[in-house]
C-alpha cells in the first residue's frame, strides 16, 4: 500500500490484513522473512489513467519493482487482472491534477 494509507485514519486499519508500505525497506524487510508479495505494479496512477472505455496499464516508467527483485534475488510473477474497468469506476481526470495531488 502507499505510505500516505498508513497515516490515514480508517484506511490505516488495512495494515491488520498484512499490508505493508510498497517502500524498498519494507519489500526487502518482508522478503528477508519469507513472506511473498502481492504488489500492483501501476498503483495509483493506474488508477486514474483508466476509463470507462480504454484499460491502460501504467508500468511503462515503474522499474524499480523489478531492480528490487534482482537486487534480493526474488523470482517476479506477473499477472494482470482482466477488466478492471468494468468492476471499479474512477472519475475520469484529462488534466492528471488528482494524480498530481
Amino acid at each position: 500500500a502507499a505510505s500516505a494509507l498508513f497515516r490515514t485514519p480508517l484506511l490505516r486499519y488495512f495494515t491488520a490484513t498484512g499490508c505493508i508500505d510498497v517502500s524498498a525497506k519494507e519489500i526487502t524487510k518482508a522478503v528477508g522473512k519469507g513472506f511473498s508479495i502481492g504488489i500492483v505494479v501501476d498503483g495509483i496512477a493506474g488508477i486514474f489513467r483508466n476509463n470507462h472505455d480504454d484499460e491502460v496499464v501504467a508500468i511503462k516508467d515503474r522499474k524499480g519493482l523489478a531492480k528490487l527483485a534482482l537486487r534480493t534475488g526474488t523470482p517476479l510473477v506477473a499477472a494482470y487482472s482482466v477488466g478492471n474497468t468494468e468492476v471499479f469506476r474512477a472519475g475520469f481526470d484529462p488534466w492528471g491534477g488528482m494524480e498530481w495531488l
